[in-house]
């Protein structure tokens, strides 16, 4: 069985519309998250920190 899933790219967004974006996913049974780091200019630290913001 395939399960779909949505993307969050950290920069193209507020870290509040990421998590209004996760939440709405979640009630239509999401379950999965991609982002890419890639393009990503901020410091590590700084990403690593509003992730988990974003998942709590």
């Amino acid at each position: 069985m395939r399960r779909l899933g949505i993307s969050i790219y950290p920069e193209h967004a507020s870290l509040e519309e990421n998590k209004k974006y996760i939440d709405l996913a979640s009630k239509y049974g999401f379950k999965r998250i991609f982002t890419c780091l890639l393009s990503v200019d901020k410091p590590k630290d700084e990403v690593k920190k509003e992730f988990k913001e974003m998942i709590d």
